[in-house]
């Protein structure tokens, strides 16, 4: 057919029905969509872009602007001149020759941080123009040492022996300047070695950029230079040359994307270990003091030695305490007392101060026993609270009874999926804190609630007047009554609290005919419910295992599985005994008609013979008439007994060291 003949025959068939149309042209505008999505693909990519050196350069100027606030040099830049400096430092006191570059062994710790040059304007002086160090001066020693073992290939690392690992003194500042914020980083994907590069084969430019950005992908063809383009029917594909595009500057691109993916994640973690170690080292710089008053290194003449310290560590028990007095006042002279001695208890509000915490029950002075009680009149002096370091003097409490409790407590099931917090010391003083003694502080219901309001987890312990024998309790939670509840518009008084916690209990004395003590119960099934009366309350229907009647018992606290019951009411019981009834001023501590000033002294205590411990002889098991099963007598004194004392601590959770920058 000629071609004017085709033209014919198409207008015919355009103009016939049911003929194929031709597209009409949709126009020049619709056909730049393509180009105009590219260009807005661009801005997009530029605002981000843009945005980012914006965040990056806050960033920077936080940094910066924390460094200046902190009296830092932000300008400061090692180099091989500063690091072979020899430092003249006065460490508590104590005269110190170092090179700097033995302190900076360490790079990223708090140490290397510290001593690097940046610091030197902000760390304080002392008359002598010494860099002073705010800390013990032998656990300075000690590190020094060691970084000098390591320097030389000695040692691969430095950990501290188990005499210094419950020593305070060492153990904090060793934790606090060799602490590495940046230590538990991942390595950055970015550092690779060009040998690693050439094994690996190279990604594709989708899987790189989903690995990049975690962006979702558009399907696309296994390979950028074959595109889809319709054939002249409409169907199937053909290689169309000229439009193919070479992928290498698509890799280029999205290569970039990664590494600024792994620089923006290594930035970010830089910073954050940045920031934690100038938390850290704050401690360490001077600054300026609540009343405006600019820090200072302040000392004593203690038997010829010097002792030193900050003016921030001299006030921090108070202006008007006997440590600023005796350091700011008083004649700087001390004869009265071991150099050691004054230098620990320094220490003490030294570390309180920085570390935000008294040392904790496992961390010890190690104060030989033939110096505690000169030890003890040392704190005294100088004002620091003794019974936070070694508790109570005049406690049912002992470090054998604590260690008692943590070793059955060891392998508990139940407490590895959720520990206690805090877990329970093995010695007196650091978190474990009397907050109640019946003698001292009343026997009443409403004396133990008052003193152990706001208090959780406690520690109860009961002392039987007749055998001394003693109980005690572990609970998890604070205890507290609900009080008056509205109903309507009247007020109702309740008469019970129910609350819902995990506790444990041990008997930790016995007699001589009855020595066996440990963990009372099923270790792994921790009794769930305590129930305490309110103030004008009871507790009744209380199993009563005195009598083989079907009365119930009242109480005025019920724990332990029903096993365990304080401030017993038994008809016209007798009162407390006579120390206890003391105590109180005589009618306080006696049965008053509301639970609120009724007294604790009677309680019950006994034992299920499903809970009788292996080592428990079944003959101190009786069959009980009214519970058809073996029950045992827990006090010797029987069933019901009178306690000649009552005493709860306090698990006292400490303040995070350095205001929360280390980590478990």
């Amino acid at each position: 057919m000629s071609q004017p003949a085709a033209a014919a025959a198409a207008c015919g068939n355009a103009e016939g029905g049911g003929q194929k149309k031709r597209k009409t042209p949709e126009g020049a505008a619709e056909s730049d969509k393509g180009r105009k999505s590219f260009e807005q693909s661009l801005d997009v990519a530029f605002d981000c872009l843009d945005s980012i050196r914006v965040d990056l350069e806050a960033f920077k100027a936080s940094i910066t602007q924390r460094i200046t606030e902190l009296n830092g040099n932000p300008e400061f830049v090692a180099s091989d001149a500063v690091d072979m400096q020899v430092l003249e430092l006065n460490v508590g006191g104590e005269y110190v020759k170092v090179k700097r570059q033995t302190l900076c062994l360490l790079c990223g710790t708090v140490l290397s941080e510290l001593f690097c040059g940046r610091w030197d304007q902000a760390l304080l002086r002392d008359a002598q123009n010494r860099l002073f160090v705010e800390m013990y001066p032998p656990a300075f020693h000690w590190i020094v040492g060691q970084m000098l073992l390591l320097q030389d290939g000695d040692i691969d690392h430095i950990s501290l022996p188990d005499d210094r690992q419950t020593d305070p003194s060492f153990s904090a500042y060793v934790r606090l300047l060799l602490y590495d914020p940046s230590a538990k980083k991942p390595r950055s994907t970015a550092i690779t070695t060009p040998d690693e590069n050439a094994q690996q084969p190279a990604p594709s430019p989708a899987a790189a950029a989903a690995a990049a950005g975690n962006m979702e992908l558009e399907p696309s063809v296994s390979d950028p230079g074959e595109m889809a383009t319709p054939d002249a029917g409409g169907g199937g594909t053909n290689p169309s040359p000229a439009l193919s595009v070479h992928p290498k500057s698509t890799e280029k691109t999205v290569g970039k994307v990664s590494d600024l993916q792994a620089a923006l994640q290594d930035v970010v973690a830089q910073r954050t270990a940045l920031e934690q170690r100038m938390q850290a080292l704050e401690p360490f710089l001077r600054s300026r003091l609540h009343g405006g008053e600019e820090d200072r290194v302040v000392e004593i003449d203690v038997l010829g030695t010097k002792i030193a310290t900050s003016l921030a560590t001299a006030s921090h028990l108070g202006d008007d305490s006997p440590l600023f007095n005796r350091f700011c006042k008083w004649q700087n002279e001390v004869y009265v007392a071991s150099v050691e001695h004054v230098r620990r208890v320094v220490d003490i509000v030294r570390r309180q101060r920085i570390t935000g915490a008294m040392p904790t029950g496992e961390e010890r002075l190690p104060i030989p026993e033939s110096e505690r009680e000169g030890f003890r009149r040392v704190l005294g002096m100088y004002g620091v609270d003794e019974e936070q370091l070694f508790g109570p003097t005049d406690g049912l409490l002992t470090d054998a009874h604590l260690q008692l409790m943590a070793a059955s407590l060891r392998d508990v099931r139940e407490l590895r999926d959720r520990p206690l917090s805090p877990s329970l010391p093995v010695r007196l003083g650091g978190p474990l804190k009397r907050v109640y003694k019946a003698s001292l502080h009343g026997w009443r219901y409403l004396d133990f609630l008052d003193c152990i309001r706001g208090h959780g987890p406690l520690l109860l312990l009961l002392r039987a007047a007749e055998t001394q024998e003693l109980l005690a309790v572990l609970i998890e939670e604070e205890l507290r009554i609900d009080g008056p509840r509205s109903v309507g518009n009247e007020e109702q008084d309740t008469e019970e609290t129910t609350i819902a916690t995990r506790h444990w209990w041990w008997k930790l004395e016995g007699t001589e005919d009855r020595p066996q003590t440990g963990l009372l119960g099923e270790a792994d099934r921790p009794y769930a419910y305590v129930y305490l009366a309110d103030l004008k309350g009871r507790i009744n229907g209380v199993s009563d295992f005195q009598v083989a009647e079907e009365e119930g018992l009242e109480c005025l606290l019920n724990l332990c599985g029903n096993s365990l019951s304080l401030g017993v009411k038994r008809g016209d019981a007798a009162p407390p005994p006579p120390a206890a009834a003391a105590a109180t001023g005589g009618g306080g501590g006696g049965q008053g008609s509301d639970a609120a000033h009724r007294s604790l002294a009677r309680c019950q205590a006994v034992l299920l013979g499903g809970e009788r411990p292996g080592d428990w002889p079944e003959e101190w098991s009786e069959r009980h008439e009214k519970h058809g099963e073996e029950v045992y007598c827990l006090v010797d004194d029987g069933f019901d007994f009178i306690c000649d004392e009552i005493e709860v601590y306090a698990l006292v959770r400490p303040p995070r060291p350095g205001g929360g920058w280390m980590t478990d």
